[in-house]
C-alpha cells in the first residue's frame, strides 16, 4: 500500500534540504504553508527545530496570530522585511541578499538551543522583484552556511518557502523545483460539507539517492490548522536525478489542438530527403552563381 508523501514531509519523517510550495490563480497554497508550519511544530521534530521566520508579504503581527500557539518563544524567531525591506535603516547600505543573510545569522547567534534550524519563506514574490533567478539560488545556498559559520557547525538547516508561479517567468519555477528536494504545487481547491478545505496537490520528492517519487495527493485542512493526508493516485518511481518540472510545460502539446496535422511519417521522411533542391548540385552545399548586376565591394550603401 502506497504511504503518503506529504505526511512524512509535514511530520518531519522525511527531510528536505528545501521544500517548495507552488500555487497559480485562482489557488493560493497560503494555508497548506501555514498548516505545515503548525503541523511540523507539533510533531516530534518540533523538539529539535528552531524556526527563522522571514515575513516578506505579511508582517510578523499578522503571522503570529495567523499561527496562534504553534509558535513557542524560544524556539521561533520572526525577522520582520515589510518595513524595512532593503536594510535602509542600517548604518551601512547593502544588498538586500546581504540583508537577510545578516538578519539570519543574528537570529543564529542570539539563540542558545540546540537541534535543527528551519528557515520559512512566506513568498518569494519581493525577493524575485529584487533579485534575479540566480541571485535568489545563490541566497537559498548561502544560508545553511551562515547558520553552520554562527556556532551552529553540526545543525542541519532546511529551508521551506512558497512561490506563486504564475506571477513569474517559467525559469524562476523550473530553478527552484531544481534546488528543492521536496515540492508540493497545488492544482484545485474544494471545501466540504465541514468547510474543511481540501487541497489536491502534486507531490514530488527526492532526497539523496532516493529514487524520485511524485504522487498526486488530497490534504484536507481542518480548524486549528490540523491536516489529514489521502492518496489519490499511487507513485511512480523515476530515474534518480530527474528533474520536475511544471505539468503546464511537459503535458501541453502545442499541435494537439489543431486540424491539420505537422508530423511526417517515416515514409514521408525518406521521401523528402531523396528530393534534389534546385540550389544544389549533388549534395549539401549551397553554390551561388554571382549575376552581372552584383556589386562586388565592402561598401556600406547606406553611408
Amino acid at each position: 500500500m502506497q504511504k503518503s508523501i506529504s505526511r512524512d514531509i509535514f511530520e518531519g519523517a522525511k527531510d528536505a534540504d528545501i521544500l517548495s510550495f507552488f500555487d497559480s490563480h485562482p489557488f493560493n497554497a497560503l494555508d497548506l504553508f501555514t498548516s505545515y508550519l503548525c503541523r511540523r511544530n507539533s510533531s516530534s521534530a518540533s523538539l529539535r527545530t528552531f524556526v527563522h521566520f522571514l515575513c516578506l508579504e505579511h508582517d510578523s503581527v499578522y503571522w503570529k496570530k495567523r499561527l496562534g500557539t504553534n509558535t513557542e518563544e524560544t524556539r521561533w524567531a520572526f525577522l520582520d522585511f515589510t518595513d524595512d525591506f532593503f536594510g535602509w535603516d542600517n548604518d551601512k547600505p547593502m544588498l538586500i541578499s546581504e540583508h537577510i543573510l545578516e538578519k539570519i545569522s543574528q537570529s543564529a547567534s542570539s539563540n542558545n538551543t540546540s537541534g535543527d534550524h528551519l528557515v520559512a519563506i512566506d513568498s518569494t514574490t519581493s525577493l524575485l522583484l529584487s533579485l534575479s533567478v540566480t541571485e535568489l539560488a545563490s541566497l537559498l545556498a548561502r544560508i545553511p552556511k551562515v547558520i553552520s559559520d554562527r556556532g551552529k557547525p553540526d545543525c542541519r538547516s532546511s529551508i521551506v518557502l512558497l512561490h506563486h508561479a504564475d506571477l513569474f517567468d517559467h525559469q524562476a519555477e523550473r530553478v527552484l523545483r531544481a534546488l528543492s528536494s521536496s515540492c508540493i504545487t497545488l492544482t484545485s481547491v474544494g471545501f466540504s460539507k465541514s468547510e474543511q478545505q481540501e487541497c489536491i496537490c502534486q507531490v514530488h520528492h527526492q532526497q539523496h539517492q532516493e529514487s524520485f517519487k511524485k504522487q498526486v495527493e488530497r490534504i484536507t485542512i481542518s480548524k486549528h490548522w490540523k491536516t489529514s493526508f489521502d492518496l489519490v493516485s499511487g507513485s511512480r518511481g523515476l530515474s534518480s536525478g530527474k528533474a520536475a518540472i511544471s505539468q503546464r510545460d511537459s503535458e501541453t502539446d502545442p499541435t494537439g489542438k489543431l486540424s491539420f496535422n505537422l508530423q511526417l511519417k517515416d515514409s514521408e521522411k525518406v521521401a523528402r530527403s531523396q528530393v534534389q533542391l534546385p540550389h544544389t548540385k549533388g549534395g549539401r552545399v549551397i553554390y551561388y552563381e554571382p549575376d552581372e548586376a552584383d556589386d562586388i565591394d565592402y561598401e556600406d550603401p547606406d553611408e
